[in-house]
């Protein structure tokens, strides 16, 4: 009773823990003041007793110590609340969960981000472990008891593994578990870890890996394409050409059947220039589809591509159908063939399995396809028309009578210069002017069928000068071919780095006038 102010003492605690030291010393302050009130004699200020002065001087060095104790634990809490508490946000903002499992109890801690990840209240202890595992898909359920178990009996230190969860929105994620498992003895007692989402860095891996396949596919792609362009420019016949497009067409498609027709503006009706996969009766019963039934038909008529993803679908022609289900196909896919003046030349059709869309890598490559069909049919049709002219103007050229040649120029091979020239083309007029067979001309050089002063004449200057400075030249030359002397009147042209000459003789015309001046003389003379 003589030590009232003993009560104070976990008052002085519980407020400097509650509000720090300075609260703890006050509270040391008030019990001081009032142990003087309650142990000094009525009427003192102070006590007398020396027990009751060593007691108040024991209070206040406990009360000192106790003030900072509780400001030690104050701070101590609020250190260990914030340490809690950025370790919440920490696994909150990057995705990191932390838990704590004791195999003895089947107990577990779960982190906030981890417990809200697993759909199982926030607890600030552990939630038992069948809770959480009920949360959880079957599937994924019986891998990590089946991971577990393996791990244990291997007795593992730890594992690391990949987990894809499905949370609550339907949302799939993935999840990276780092496991330490404690042991003690011959028994796992616990198993600690963390849960890291990786949901993200999946999704990078896997479109990496997609844009790797793309890119693989598109260098493969781009390697058939060289291997087809390589093999179409030794194709000697525009339908081998057309087949091997088709045939790389349907291989870009998976597919076993194509069709590849030539359309003819004028009559509107469609040609085979290639097939694949199809019988003879099929080809036949395909083209000979009515109007716009038929894709590649449609192609043409409307210019544009032509997908028919279903043969089932409303709106294809009954025939066709009927076709499709004894061919065994279900889908179509029609390029046009669009020339270089822009007009539709035809068409190229792929004939699926299965009832779908073509995919846009083969749009693509069916547009390339398309575009090299085009180019080859365009260059074919450029080169028939050629050939027609050519063999129209040589045949003019043959039947002409006044003599015409084509020289082209032999050059040395160090400086270019010119030696001597080849007969490129002679027509029956020139082999008769120069009293050679045709035969004689063919492909050699103008030296070997004219004697050797030939490169040392003035027709040979002339000739060298028409075909390095590319002009007309008219002239008239004096030539011994025969042993006699004979004249010529020549008209040399640049033609494609040769030398065009149109001549005739005109020895007759000269001996004339040579008689003509001879009298003249003998007139003047007389």
């Amino acid at each position: 009773n003589k030590i009232p102010f003993l009560f104070f003492l976990p008052a002085i605690v519980a407020a400097a823990a509650r509000c720090g030291r300075p609260s703890g010393f006050f509270v040391t302050g008030i019990g001081f003041l009032s142990a003087l009130v309650w142990l000094a004699p009525p009427g003192q200020w102070w006590v007398d007793s020396t027990t009751d002065e060593l007691s108040l001087l024991i209070y206040l060095i406990l009360g000192a110590l106790l003030a900072t104790l509780g400001a030690m634990l104050r701070l101590t809490s609020a250190r260990a609340s914030a340490a809690e508490q950025r370790l919440v946000l920490a696994g909150e903002d990057t995705g990191i969960g932390i838990f704590d499992l004791d195999l003895n109890t089947r107990t577990v801690y779960l982190s906030p981000a981890l417990a809200l990840l697993c759909q199982v209240e926030v607890r600030d202890g552990a939630v038992p472990l069948d809770e959480v595992l009920a949360h959880m898909p079957p599937d994924v359920t019986q891998e990590a008891r089946a991971v577990v178990a393996s791990k244990l009996k291997e007795r593992a230190a730890g594992y690391e593994r990949e987990v894809r969860l499905t949370v609550p929105d339907g949302r799939e994620r993935w999840l990276m578990l780092r496991v330490h498992i404690v042991w003690s003895g011959e028994r796992a007692v616990r198993m600690r870890g963390a849960c890291i989402d990786i949901t993200e860095r999946r999704a990078v891996d896997d479109l990496l890996v997609r844009t790797q396949a793309e890119l693989g596919q598109q260098v493969a792609d781009l390697h058939r394409l060289h291997e087809l362009t390589s093999r179409l420019l030794d194709a000697r016949t525009l339908n081998e050409q057309m087949r091997m497009i088709l045939v790389a067409t349907a291989d870009f498609h998976d597919a076993r059947r194509g069709l590849l027709t030539l359309f003819d503006a004028h009559s509107g009706t469609l040609s085979l220039a290639a097939s694949v996969g199809f019988a003879p009766d099929a080809v036949a019963r395909l083209m000979q589809t009515r109007g716009i039934d038929g894709a590649c038909a449609i192609c043409c008529a409307q210019r544009e591509r032509t997908i028919i993803a279903d043969m089932d679908a409303d709106g294809v022609d009954p025939g066709l159908r009927a076709l499709a289900a004894e061919e065994g196909f279900r889908a179509v896919h029609a390029t046009p063939l669009i020339g270089q003046d822009g007009d539709v030349i035809g068409a190229i059709s792929v004939h699926l399995d299965a009832a779908r869309a073509p995919t846009e890598r083969e749009r693509t490559l069916a547009d390339i396809c398309a575009r090299k069909a085009a180019t080859f049919i365009d260059r074919a049709h450029a080169q028939a028309a050629y050939q027609e002219s050519q063999g129209r103007f040589q045949a003019v050229l043959d039947a002409s009578a006044v003599p015409f040649v084509i020289l082209s120029p032999v050059r040395e091979d160090g400086d270019g210069r010119i030696l001597d020239f080849e007969w490129s083309y002679v027509n029956a007029a020139a082999a008769q002017a120069l009293e050679r067979p045709a035969d004689v001309f063919d492909g050699r050089r103008v030296q070997d069928v004219l004697p050797p002063s030939w490169t040392t004449s003035e027709a040979f200057a002339r000739y060298v000068e028409v075909a390095e400075h590319e002009r007309t030249l008219d002239f008239e030359t004096q030539v011994h071919y025969t042993g006699q002397p004979q004249w010529f009147r020549c008209v040399a042209s640049p033609l494609r780095g040769g030398v065009a000459v149109w001549f005739n003789d005109i020895t007759t015309r000269k001996n004339d006038e040579r008689v003509l001046q001879e009298a003249d003389r003998r007139k003047d003379e007389f």
